[in-house]
């Protein structure tokens, strides 16, 4: 393998910045073919959407900034996986508890604006 072929994207950065721009120019032309193409059939716009959408992140994926999202998205996958859901029950519980807190602090709130509003005409007569 030659020694050029070995360079990271670390060592070429324009590579990377070449990569992003050549996604954002696909996605700016997908953009605007799909004006230019509106009196075709549905069928045809969303083929033609979806092998756009493709291209576009498979060129952004080349790109170190690609590979970053790429990971992030590894990695906040895994920790979705860790979350530990309430049961059906503990959820309705959950949801009565809300319903209820809110209305309390409606009525505190609601005495609290009277009682307010009652001083303020006092005050200013």
């Amino acid at each position: 393998m030659s020694k050029q072929a070995k360079l990271t994207s670390k060592q070429r950065p324009w590579l990377d910045y070449f990569y992003v721009v050549l996604a954002v120019a696909l996605g700016a032309a997908s953009v605007v073919a799909n004006q230019v193409y509106r009196i075709q059939g549905v069928a045809f716009k969303l083929i033609y959407a979806l092998v756009s959408l493709t291209l576009v992140a498979a060129v952004f994926l080349l790109s170190s900034y690609g590979k970053s999202v790429l990971e992030f998205a590894k990695l906040a996958r895994i920790e979705f996986l860790k979350i530990v859901w309430p049961t059906q029950q503990e959820a309705g519980r959950m949801t009565i508890l809300v319903v209820v807190s809110v209305l309390v602090l409606s009525i505190i709130l609601w005495g609290l604006d009277g009682v307010l509003f009652s001083l303020v005409r006092l005050i200013t007569g």
